[in-house]
């Protein structure tokens, strides 16, 4: 197990130098219709520089934004103590999961409008995120879509996702 956690640390970081360049170019190129974002929601369920990248990127582009995020119980130590984020609420399985999602995030996407929602994919094209999508789908926003670790963005429309 132990090489196991090793091979994927080296695995990530390869990932994270690989990526990360591009991912920034392409965050300036999504983001560049928005001129004022004030209330956004985050789906967290990408790696931690993949996510930690977009939040730095929005939070210094958008002076007063207001940034929720839904995700995982696991990465709430994670997340806890971060200053960028306004509002976190967590589920408790270690993926999304529809039948096992609180209320408190069920009335959170029923009630509050956002300037987005945003999906975080940690792949290459949301394999296996239908039901996130789904769930996505239903926010009270204009604005809906997914990116993955290379910053390209997929729009969300329910379970089926169109890459821009």
């Amino acid at each position: 197990m132990k090489n196991y956690q090793n091979s994927f640390c080296v695995y990530d970081r390869g990932m994270q130098e690989y990526w990360s360049q591009e991912l920034t170019a392409n965050l300036e190129k999504c983001f560049f219709k928005f001129t004022n974002l004030k209330n956004i929601l985050i789906f967290r369920t990408s790696r931690q520089w993949h996510f930690d990248k977009v939040i730095n990127f929005l939070s210094s582009k958008y002076n007063e934004i207001n940034i929720t995020v839904i995700s995982a119980q696991k990465f709430e130590e994670q997340l806890k103590n971060d200053k960028r984020l306004n509002k976190t609420l967590y589920y408790e399985t270690d993926y999304f999961n529809l039948f096992n999602v609180s209320k408190e995030i069920i009335e959170n996407i029923e009630t509050e409008r956002y300037d987005a929602v945003i999906v975080l994919y940690s792949d290459f094209a949301g394999t296996g995120y239908d039901k996130l999508n789904t769930f996505a789908a239903q926010c009270i926003s204009a604005n809906k879509f997914a990116l993955n670790i290379a910053g390209e963005q997929f729009i969300i429309k329910s379970a089926n996702k169109t890459k821009i």
